[in-house]
């Protein structure tokens, strides 16, 4: 199997998942958010600080073997 394939497969196992969800009482797809801190702020923070939330558009991804980057852009 290639990348492609396994990520459709993988795709249609979470879709099948989603009335078990619904049904046990959890919303799969959450209608709010709460962020903690902007993409700018948390940037600054130092490192090891916990509890922090952010939200973003995902504007651009790059794979290295089993590592992803991505850059986001602050909603």
């Amino acid at each position: 199997m290639d990348t492609q394939t396994d990520l459709h497969e993988q795709m249609k196992v979470r879709l099948d998942k989603v009335p078990q969800l619904k049904e046990a009482g959890y919303h799969p797809y959450l209608e709010r958010f709460e962020r903690t801190h902007r993409l700018s702020e948390a940037s600054k923070l130092p490192d090891g600080t916990k509890d922090v939330k952010v939200a973003g558009r995902i504007i651009a991804l790059r794979y290295f073997g089993k590592l992803a980057f991505g850059h986001l852009y602050d909603i």
